[in-house]
């Protein structure tokens, strides 16, 4: 029974996992906008950048390709952050504020592990000659000391980017497995109340074991427990 639940929650903790590093990679998108345009390069410039430097050779097959690339990294480190969360006891997510702060610490790791080898070693050549083709007159030389020129901008954005994407993972991620647990706790509750027959045939108490308190129907006594003993079920 143990390993039934615990498989459940697993499962479920990967696939909110799932969802919230979905939902942070498009709350990503905008930060690729920016670092583009303070950079003097189209808007689109960064899943161009991604796609070509995966095997694109058009920039409408880039964008779309890039743009995959990048969703579907963020909702693979989603699952791993969910999965790692459910197996490791110290990580299980038991409040919104744990969870965030594992979600800023998973995309801080992302930044060391993911961003700065790619753009460092993977991107900058492709940005080099997306720079040197909207401006024929810039060597190649010349565009790679441009390029060097705004990596501390990059960082930068770089860094608030996988803070506010860890965040977003660990908020969604918290938000769907807090709601579970409550739900779940409100039926096992439910599910520990007493019922009995009355003197009067025909007809059933249910009876509130918190404050042993009789109700004479299912209804009466769940409002009970959400009004009364809401706490105590949450």
């Amino acid at each position: 029974m143990k390993t039934i639940q615990s498989d459940r929650h697993m499962g479920k903790s990967i696939g909110f996992g799932a969802i919230g590093g979905f939902v942070a990679g498009l709350v990503m998108a905008p930060f690729f906008m920016l670092t583009a345009m303070m950079a003097g390069m189209p808007t689109n410039t960064i899943p161009i950048a991604i796609g070509l430097a995966f095997g694109a050779f058009q920039d409408n097959n880039a964008i779309m390709i890039g743009s995959g690339l990048h969703m579907l990294t963020s909702t693979l480190i989603g699952i791993i952050f969910g999965a790692v969360t459910a197996a490791a006891s110290k990580l299980r997510i038991t409040s919104f504020r744990k969870g965030v702060g594992e979600g800023l610490a998973t995309g801080m790791i992302a930044f060391a592990v993911l961003f700065i080898p790619i753009s460092m070693f993977v991107m900058s050549p492709v940005l080099v000659q997306m720079m040197m083709q909207m401006d024929l007159s810039l060597t190649q030389q010349q565009a790679m000391s441009v390029l060097q020129q705004g990596i501390p901008l990059m960082i930068g954005i770089g860094i608030l980017e996988h803070l506010v994407y860890g965040a977003v993972l660990g908020a969604v991620t918290s938000a769907l497995m807090l709601k579970v647990k409550r739900v779940r706790k409100e039926q096992e509750y439910t599910a520990r109340l007493g019922t009995g027959t009355t003197k009067e045939e025909g007809t059933t108490n249910y009876e509130c074991m918190a404050c042993n308190r009789k109700f004479g129907s299912l209804e009466e006594i769940n409002d009970h427990i959400k009004t009364v003993h809401h706490r105590i079920a949450a």
